[in-house]
């Protein structure tokens, strides 16, 4: 289970801006918590803000850490460190609930606590 969410993971910042895998890929409650002025964001908005999303140029998630929370669902908190295309940095914690469904893992809350002196 921890390479198959870690992996989910990757994706998700690789494709920051690909709105189509967001929306196979979210819950259809999904909830995104981000810093401000992004804030809490539920589905639709989370997949509008992708859509307009400058993306990554590099990432890398550390220390990466799973909690089953049932047969269906679980929790993976890591930290992320990544660089923008134009040279910003931004390193946050962060975690995530995923639950089970026919069609694989889906995304139910994220949420991103920046680190001290990171840039968004």
């Amino acid at each position: 289970m921890r390479e198959e969410l870690l992996d989910f993971e990757r994706q998700l910042w690789a494709r920051a801006n690909d709105a189509g895998f967001y929306r196979e890929r979210l819950t259809a409650d999904a909830v995104l918590v981000f810093p401000a002025p992004a804030g809490l964001l539920e589905r639709d908005q989370t997949i509008e803000a992708v859509s307009s999303s400058r993306g990554w140029r590099e990432f890398e998630l550390d220390d990466f850490r799973v909690v089953t929370l049932t047969e269906r669902s679980a929790m993976a908190a890591y930290r992320a460190n990544a660089v923008r295309a134009d040279g910003s940095s931004y390193s946050a914690y962060c975690s995530s609930v995923y639950v089970q469904a026919d069609v694989g893992w889906q995304l139910a809350l994220h949420q991103q606590t920046p680190i001290a002196g990171s840039s968004t």
